[in-house]
């Protein structure tokens, strides 16, 4: 964590230009297989939400079956 907070603008860049790649190909793969990349992300975090609450898993490094 304490890497991340201190990266520099160039650092900062080149992560993002490798998240655009990610990103790219997400969009490109979902459009191949005619899936609706917005509403699987809604859904996940739905479940993220359920399976995960914040109120009990923030700061735990505990596994979601230990709640």
């Amino acid at each position: 964590e304490d890497q991340s907070n201190n990266l520099n603008k160039k650092q900062l860049e080149e992560v993002a230009m490798e998240m655009a790649d990610v990103q790219i190909y997400l969009l490109r793969l979902a459009e191949r297989l005619e899936l609706d990349i917005l509403s699987a992300v809604e859904k996940k975090m739905a479940i993220n939400a359920k399976k995960y609450p914040a109120e009990i898993v923030k700061g735990s490094s505990k596994k979601y079956t230990e709640y």
